[in-house]
């Protein structure tokens, strides 16, 4: 949503296509633009009538460029555009990298074969870009349009807020307070995170750990906490709109995932705020965290790397430049005005001379 306001300033005019209905309620809560349409199908791929239905919608919009978002719209996209609903030329938004489940193993090959459809792919991180184009992944066209964060929203705290954050969790000032904020997904392997955190436990290490987020792997973690007699040291706030209080509260940001991940929000969001992170060296990891700079990267599913890690940022005289670095990285490096600038220029090559020259008039 977010991006389609800053491409709306750039002049353009956004349409939203909600195919598979609305799955958190935080899709509720937002300014959902005027010209939205909500299907709720279900993911299906056999739902013919659904391929019509998002056909005919596409076809409704008239839009200049249809944006797929994954896998899954780009087969809707494709499929109701190769029955001849909508004419729309369809750019794939792709934000995966290591696909480990069997579902998507399997749908792997389809994947393939329906992006030979599509005028053209975008990466969110370069790195994604070389690994799948290394495999003959292949649109009409590519490019990398690296994620971005809005750095005025999430900024480094006060003394005072940062205080009072810790106090509302239970924290002490002393606490060695390193947190997650992502979905319990099995790829997310929050249980890493328990297993190095009892490691510094037992060697005297006053280490708290802060989960931000809800899922299906969540009851799985809780117990595990509680067998490694971790419980007085870990908070689970659940789902939460605004995380930022609880970025306010952390020391170090982490992120223990085997998959998937590809140029990660969280991060960004975590460096915004002047919280250096330590992260498993997938997907786009590389491009974000600069070892000992604004963080750590260390191998993905090696414990004890993560644990040598997390010692090397217990010192806050240690912390305290990379604090510094991480907010400095993330507001030039990953800015979301260079982001969204990116995507406009992106975009407008599908449109006409007539329909550039009003947009940029409008600008």
């Amino acid at each position: 949503m977010k991006l389609a306001a800053a491409l709306k300033t750039r002049g353009f005019d956004v349409s939203f296509l909600i195919y598979s209905g609305i799955r958190s309620a935080s899709y509720l809560d937002s300014d959902l633009p005027d010209h939205t349409e909500v299907l709720g199908r279900a993911s299906n791929n056999t739902d013919f009538a659904g391929w019509r239905m998002a056909g005919e919608a596409i076809d409704k919009f008239k839009p200049d460029v249809l944006v797929a978002v994954n896998q899954a719209t780009l087969a809707v996209s494709v499929i109701s555009k190769l029955m001849g609903i909508h004419r729309a030329p369809i750019v794939c938004s792709f934000h995966t990298t290591i696909i480990d489940t069997l579902r998507g193993k399997i749908r792997l090959p389809l994947f393939y074969g329906l992006l030979r459809f599509a005028d053209s792919i975008i990466y969110v991180s370069e790195n994604q870009k070389r690994y799948w184009e290394s495999r003959g992944l292949k649109a009409g066209a590519s490019a990398a349009i690296v994620n971005g964060v809005d750095s005025q929203f999430y900024s480094p705290p006060s003394d005072a807020e940062r205080r009072q954050a810790r106090e509302r969790l239970g924290f002490l000032d002393d606490d060695y307070v390193v947190g997650i904020t992502a979905q319990f997904r099995p790829e997310k392997n929050h249980g890493q995170l328990l297993d190095a955190v009892a490691v510094l436990v037992k060697r005297g290490v006053p280490a708290k750990v802060l989960f931000v987020g809800e899922g299906e792997q969540r009851p799985v973690v809780e117990a595990k906490a509680q067998a490694l007699g971790l419980r007085d040291q870990v908070r689970f706030v659940g789902e939460q709109r605004d995380v930022r209080p609880f970025l306010a509260a952390m020391d170090v940001g982490v992120l223990t995932s085997t998959s998937v991940e590809t140029l990660s929000l969280a991060a960004l969001e975590a460096m915004a705020s002047a919280v250096p992170v330590v992260m498993s060296n997938i997907g786009g990891a590389s491009e974000i965290i600069t070892d000992g700079v604004n963080g750590y990267l260390f191998p993905a599913g090696d414990t004890a790397a993560l644990v040598e890690r997390l010692e090397k940022l217990m010192s806050p005289t240690e912390r305290s430049p990379m604090r510094a670095a991480a907010r400095r990285i993330a507001s030039e490096k990953f800015a979301y005005k260079r982001m969204a600038d990116a995507y406009a220029a992106y975009f407008e090559r599908f449109g006409s001379e007539e329909v550039v020259a009003a947009r940029r008039a409008s600008a």
